[in-house]
């Protein structure tokens, strides 16, 4: 019994000593709900930029203005909780100066951050014709999304969203949940709105050491019970 146990506890030991460490997994936006706000597009010089499909997938030379006031969600495939952070791409053309409140100098652009963590929707249910060059559908969110009376959990300024700064990350590890979609919700002052590149989430999965952990401790605790009826 005694060698039993030694067994036990040095399984134990091995998956807490040679574990891995659980690396998170990375998923681009791959479906945007796109309701779109006040725009200038006959004005605009950057072709296709009234394309919602242009902020899905990794970051590339196209991008979706949001117009000013509009709403987007963002999904991700494979469809699965996301617990790590949250990474966001933003367009603003010569964005060589950032202000302290993180807003290009020459550019006023925001956008609020939200995380939704209920069940799935069908989105089908909210579609509103379409729009873009290749006819995309759009949604009319207004109501779905005040009725959820999400609080936000940070505003996105353009300058520490800029592609040439980095981009924007959000740890949601202190939050402490789990989430589906990805909200983002325009503040801009100035028409065209906030210009989405692309945004990103992370999941840490449960390790395998855990499971393994798990197991030894199963083990023993069995052994435990065997001992205790001898």
């Amino acid at each position: 019994m005694k060698k039993i146990t030694s067994i036990a506890v040095a399984l134990v030991g091995a998956t807490l000593l040679f574990a891995n460490p659980s690396h998170a997994a990375t998923y681009w936006a791959t479906s945007v709900y796109a309701d779109p706000g006040v725009r200038t597009d006959g004005n605009d010089n950057q072709s296709g930029r009234d394309n919602p499909s242009n902020a899905l997938g990794e970051t590339d030379d196209n991008f979706w203005s949001m117009g000013q006031g509009g709403i987007a969600v963002f999904a991700f495939d494979p469809l699965e909780s996301f617990n790590s952070a949250v990474m966001a791409i933003e367009e603003t053309y010569n964005c060589n100066s950032v202000t302290a409140e993180g807003n290009c100098s020459h550019y006023t652009e925001s956008a609020e951050l939200y995380v939704y963590s209920g069940p799935a929707v069908d989105f089908s249910a909210y579609e509103d014709g379409t729009f873009g060059p290749n006819n995309e559908t759009v949604y009319d969110l207004d109501d779905w999304f005040n009725g959820l009376g999400l609080a936000a959990i940070d505003v996105i300024n353009n300058g520490e969203a800029n592609e040439g700064s980095g981009g924007y990350t959000y740890d949601l590890t202190g939050l402490g949940g789990n989430y589906l979609y990805v909200i983002l919700k325009d503040l801009s002052t100035t028409p065209d709105g906030f210009d989405i590149k692309s945004v990103s989430v992370s999941a840490v999965p449960l390790p395998p050491a855990i499971l393994a952990f798990g197991a030894a401790l199963g083990l023993m605790g069995f052994i435990g019970r065997r001992r205790n009826k001898v």
